[in-house]
């Protein structure tokens, strides 16, 4: 989702419609990325290599009004009952929670590899407002570069990896790193 990840997405429908019931889809997930899931409001985490009929029962479940529902694949790698128990826990607010949603958004076009012009685009803001928050971002996340931001987005599942091409576009263009 160009613009948008979908922690972010989850967090805005949560926000805006607190009712709703979100089932997260995707080809990767760590316990990280599982616990943020379930902070920004997920009630369930299907994996992409789960079976249409897994797909039916997480959506038909979290329908009911059942709490949550993972995936078969996920309760191999994980203690789901701990990533619960955390998920309840007040969160101190580090990281990607410390960051306001624009800045989030902000992380997540760099991630992608915008350069801060196209960021200021995008999002129609000007360049120095992108830099001002790319120095709230780097101050928060204590990045040294733009760089050390891609790479913790890549790392905490802001960006896909299907991005990752397009973020060494990135590191790899002088001109793009110093936008």
């Amino acid at each position: 989702m160009p613009g948008l990840s979908g922690l972010e997405a989850t967090r805005q429908i949560r926000r805006s419609a607190p009712a709703t019931k979100v089932v997260m889809l995707s080809g990767f997930v760590d316990e990280d990325q599982l616990l943020e899931s379930i902070r920004a409001g997920a009630s369930g985490y299907i994996m992409k290599k789960a079976e249409p009929e897994e797909l039916i029962l997480a959506i038909q479940t979290v329908h009911r009004g059942n709490n949550h529902y993972f995936s078969g694949h996920l309760s191999d790698g994980f203690d789901l009952a701990e990533v619960l128990y955390q998920a309840k826990r007040p969160e101190q607010r580090t990281g990607v929670d410390a960051l306001t949603p624009r800045e989030r958004e902000v992380l997540q076009l760099i991630a992608e590899g915008y350069t801060n012009q196209e960021i200021a685009n995008e999002l129609y803001i000007s360049v120095k407002t992108v830099e001002a928050h790319k120095a709230h971002i780097m101050a928060k996340l204590h990045a040294r570069n733009r760089t050390d931001l891609i790479r913790y987005a890549i790392r905490k599942g802001i960006v896909r990896l299907e991005s990752v091409e397009e973020a060494e576009r990135a590191l790899d263009d002088p001109a793009a790193s110093a936008g």
